[in-house]
């Protein structure tokens, strides 16, 4: 049964880029050290993060996240290349979120799309990265279309995160979430559903679920019809990144 701790508070906020990056989960553990940067600075233990996507008008969860640790960005980074190093990413096409090495501005290359200008908010803004193995994925909502009702849909903000206004709304969304894992058999903790946007390895080519028809040698690749540029996604959640607190 999901419950809120006595002192816990609930941030929401818009999922421009679901690539399983943020959060990254692996072997059970949900990390969240990339994008949001203002949340994760102020997010304690016993703190839920709720990630949302709006579609077609209506609000549906990416993910619901209760925060177990909070980690110095660097001290993370550390960690990950000692015992969690399949948290470092090996390739562009590896969602890993450890991608800061920790002494160092230029992160590795992965799905993450992260470049060196992003140290700034990701590790210098964010300061933390946040772990979890009570956590809810629901990615893309193949599995479980966790669709919020007319009531809770102001959880979604318009623009940066909501936390304060959201107080009132908590006793709701804790019954509304258990009527919705008790209809789904999802009570335990885990992943329900795969990212939206993901490389899929066909034939000998990678394809770009929502980038490019192939992603050969040198880059190269037509746009997908119908699907937004991964660019574009990765733009606009830098751009919300920088804004503040809805009230």
């Amino acid at each position: 049964m999901f419950t809120f701790a006595p002192h816990a508070r609930l941030f929401s906020f818009p999922v421009f880029f679901d690539g399983g990056c943020a959060p990254f989960v692996r072997d059970g553990l949900a990390s969240f050290a990339l994008t949001q940067p203002q949340v994760r600075a102020q997010a304690q233990v016993d703190d839920v993060l709720l990630g949302l996507a709006g579609e077609d008008g209506r609000v549906r969860m990416v993910f619901a996240l209760v925060v177990d640790a909070v980690l110095p960005w660097m001290d993370y980074s550390a960690q990950c290349r000692t015992g969690e190093r399949r948290r470092v990413p090996r390739n562009v096409l590896d969602a890993a979120d450890a991608i800061f090495p920790p002494q160092g501005r230029n992160p590795l290359p992965s799905w993450s799309g992260h470049i060196a200008a992003d140290f700034a908010r990701d590790v210098e803004e964010g300061k933390h990265a946040l772990t979890s193995r009570r956590f809810w994925y629901f990615g893309q909502g193949e599995r479980i279309a966790a669709w919020l009702p007319d009531d809770l849909q102001t959880l979604l903000p318009s623009a940066g995160f909501r936390q304060r206004a959201n107080a009132p709304l908590m006793p709701r969304f804790a019954a509304f979430f258990n009527e919705l894992l008790t209809a789904h058999g999802a009570q335990e903790c885990g992943s329900y559903g795969q990212p939206r946007e993901q490389p899929v390895l066909e034939g000998f080519d990678f394809i770009m679920s929502c980038s490019t028809l192939s992603a050969s040698a040198d880059g190269c690749g037509a746009q997908v019809e119908g699907r937004v540029p991964l660019d574009v996604l990765r733009d606009a959640e830098r751009a919300n990144d920088a804004m503040g607190e809805a009230l």
